[in-house]
């Protein structure tokens, strides 16, 4: 599970290149694995865009923030008419981690 200053750090090209690399804390290079359901909505999420074009951006175009990365999820989580838990981002990374010992 990527953590969310990873996810902000996606550009268009990383999601296009046969593996995905992602600049982990510490500053160094990591293989992100990502389902080919996962990877086919992403690669519609950047459409046409440049590949050096952030990925997920905020409302003046712009790389996301982990703040408002967290502004996406809230808004969606309404719209879907689910109630978010007061946790940070990184709860989904531990939640994931939870359901891979499960599994």
């Amino acid at each position: 599970a990527l953590r969310a200053a990873e996810v902000c750090g996606l550009s268009c090209g990383h999601i296009r290149a046969q593996r995905l690399h992602v600049r982990s804390k510490g500053g160094h290079l990591d293989v992100a694995f990502v389902s080919p359901a996962t990877r086919a909505v992403l690669l519609e999420l950047a459409g046409e865009r440049a590949d050096d074009e952030p990925l997920f951006r905020d409302w003046n175009n712009r790389g996301c923030t982990t703040r408002g990365l967290r502004g996406i999820l809230q808004r969606l989580a309404r719209r879907a008419g689910i109630a978010l838990p007061p946790r940070p981002l990184h709860a989904f990374r531990h939640y994931a981690a939870r359901q891979w010992v499960k599994a």
